[in-house]
């Protein structure tokens, strides 16, 4: 009896944990994402600010 309760709990632990990475690589993705999209804005600005004519 006392087994089962122990497997019982170890495989809730598992559970939990395969859940917690699993938002954690969501959390990652997600900030990755961000990094992409300012990136891409910036290289946007910085072209179209660069295409503009300016003296010297």
């Amino acid at each position: 009896m006392l087994t089962g309760e122990m497997a019982k709990h170890r495989i809730e632990e598992r559970i939990i944990e395969g859940a917690s990475a699993r938002s954690a690589r969501g959390v990652g993705a997600r900030r990755a994402a961000e990094r992409r999209v300012r990136t891409r804005r910036l290289v946007g600005v910085a072209a179209a600010l660069l295409s503009l004519p300016f003296k010297h």
